[in-house]
């Protein structure tokens, strides 16, 4: 295996663990060269998953792609890396378990929101505002204010420059005052710090 950072052929595997469905083995190596660690993921090479786009394109499933558009949705989240790849693995089984090589993008999209909303609203209003491609600003308007009930009944908001931000972008969209809230602003921190 070539390390990632210096692209030596040099590692060794340090680590070896099974995923909890026993699909997946997460090893972890290290470079011989550079001596820096890295993970891979070893799984059975299935049947192709052919996507269909919106278009009606036609592109293979493409697993570092979903991931991709979750991570960026989970920026700033409570969500793991480990969470993100377990919604990975339990969409790519699902979808290997219909009757068609081929799926839609819509139903991908549906399951991964699914997913986010169970687990951090902030990244599931991320994933549907590029998912759903909210046709106007009155359909954002309605899943912001969907999302009112996850703020409220939250122990604590903490976000970076978020008062001055955030909050006041989130304002008109809540039918409650926002200041309100018990809030942790890192930004104010750091400046009585300095």
């Amino acid at each position: 295996m070539k390390c990632p950072y210096c692209g030596s052929k040099d590692t060794e595997v340090v680590e070896t663990r099974d995923s909890e469905d026993l699909e997946t083995i997460r090893r972890r190596r290290a470079c011989l060269a550079c001596e820096k660690r890295f993970t891979t993921y070893e799984r059975v090479e299935n049947i192709n998953l052919v996507v269909i786009k919106k278009d009606g394109r036609r592109e293979q499933f493409n697993r570092d792609k979903l991931k991709g558009g979750i991570l960026r949705s989970c920026e700033k989240t409570k969500i793991t890396v480990d969470d993100i790849e377990r919604i990975v693995t339990e969409i790519e089984r699902e979808l290997r378990t219909q009757d068609s090589v081929e799926v839609e993008s819509k139903k991908i999209g549906q399951l991964v929101s699914n997913k986010l909303k169970k687990l951090d609203k902030v990244a599931y209003i991320r994933f549907s505002s590029v998912f759903k491609r909210f046709v106007d600003v009155e359909d954002f308007e309605n899943e912001v204010k969907n999302a009112w009930d996850y703020f409220k009944n939250a122990y604590r908001i903490i976000g970076f420059n978020s008062k001055r931000f955030d909050v006041p972008v989130l304002k008109p969209y809540f039918p409650a005052e926002v200041f309100k809230l018990p809030h942790f602003d890192i930004l104010e921190h750091i400046k009585e710090i300095n």
